[in-house]
């Protein structure tokens, strides 16, 4: 009796035992927080964020063999407060068992805190293309048979005896330069929503989305975007992390820390309805005349990250003070036409300036109001 083997067979059975099986990896690409953990609360609905990320980290590590690699680039500028989003992201990066973190020039520039807070918090190999000193970070890691290196914007991988499967280059595309060692996937810096040119690739910034490439055998096969839109739910766990950033932003009382470099007089919105009855009536069924509440609501109401935008006079020693001035909270009167003392005294002799859309946009960013248009915007509180 003859035994015979099917041909289909006889290959996943020698593939088995003598060689390696087809491998699918997928590899999730994050990173360029630059600061904003969270969408601006104040405008709804409001796509990305730290939350929406974990949501969909969590529903992809269900499935498959997944690499999660977040390019850095967590922080904007150096402070207590990046200190606490540093260590906040790093302990979501930490919880969602994210597999390498690279650190950006960006990154390095916020202090050693900031890197210890990170390798700490997230339990991950951070990767650097500068050797650290204390040896807590790496140059090189492989997960799920696939190596990840950094290079910086002099576009070459130094030190790096081999090519990588996947370069998270510390640059933007157009400084990258491949020299004499290829990558198979590069990952790049870039602002605004994630990108997929070939090989080349970006997380954008803000958290607005990620890209997902997928691997073959150890070969890079294709990448695409995937963003966060507000229909995705925001992780519970992830959500506590930030309310916990949120309470010790309130509890640090960082807000006390505003760096107040003017000594403009504001007097309120109150003062100028003695005279502006009829826009006083119109103004108080705006959301203006609530912006601090929604703050409050929100769990910003001593964030000095959204505060600027819904109190009056901030940046001066003359403006609102956290839980003493509530007569300058909301977006008043003053917010758009400025300190309003001489007007109030002298209405003929100092008259304010009109509202400008120049104005509107340095709240209406295109991070915190997206679809903000002027016109559109205007009728609202039209006066």
């Amino acid at each position: 009796m003859k035994l015979i083997v099917p041909l289909i067979g006889l290959g996943c059975l020698s593939a088995g035992l003598w060689g390696e099986q087809a491998s699918d990896v997928t590899v999730i690409i994050s990173g360029g927080a630059r600061g904003h953990l969270s969408p601006c609360g104040c405008t709804k609905p409001m796509s990305g964020g730290l939350m929406r990320l974990a949501t969909l980290i969590r529903q992809y590590k269900k499935s498959g063999n997944v690499v999660w690699i977040d390019a850095g680039d967590i922080t904007a500028e150096p402070g207590r407060q990046s200190q606490l989003k540093a260590e906040t992201y790093s302990e979501t990066l930490g919880d969602l068992q994210v597999d390498a973190v690279a650190y950006t020039s960006s990154d390095q520039r916020q202090g050693m805190g900031l890197l210890t807070a990170g390798t700490s918090l997230s339990r991950a190999k951070w990767i650097s293309d500068t050797p650290d000193p204390i040896n807590m970070t790496v140059r090189e890691s492989t997960t799920q048979g696939l190596s990840i290196s950094t290079a910086n914007t002099q576009g070459q991988s130094v030190g790096l005896e081999r090519p990588s499967d996947i370069l998270l280059f510390d640059g933007r595309e157009s400084e990258y330069t491949s020299g004499r060692i290829e990558h198979k996937l590069i990952v790049t810096n870039t602002d605004g929503i994630p990108t997929v040119a070939g090989n080349r690739v970006s997380p954008g910034s803000n958290l607005r989305g990620v890209v997902i490439a997928k691997f073959h055998n150890g070969e890079f096969v294709s990448a695409r975007v995937e963003l966060l839109p507000a229909e995705v739910k925001e992780d519970p766990r992830a959500k506590s992390i930030y309310d916990n950033y949120l309470h010790r932003v309130t509890e640090e009382k960082l807000i006390e820390r505003v760096l107040r470099e003017s000594k403009e007089v504001y007097i309120g919105s109150k003062n100028c309805m003695n005279c502006h009855g009829k826009i006083a009536e119109q103004y108080s069924h705006t959301k203006h005349a609530t912006a601090y509440q929604t703050l409050v609501k929100e769990k910003h109401g001593a964030d000095p990250d959204c505060l600027p935008c819904h109190v009056v006079g901030l940046n001066s020693t003359n403006g609102f003070v956290y839980q003493r001035t509530p007569s300058l909270a909301q977006v008043g009167c003053e917010s758009c036409h400025g300190p309003g003392q001489d007007h109030a005294r002298w209405p003929k002799k100092f008259k304010l300036p009109k509202v400008t859309n120049e104005k509107c946009i340095t709240c209406h960013t295109p991070s915190n109001s997206p679809n903000f248009n002027f016109q559109s915007y205007w009728k609202k509180i039209k006066h």
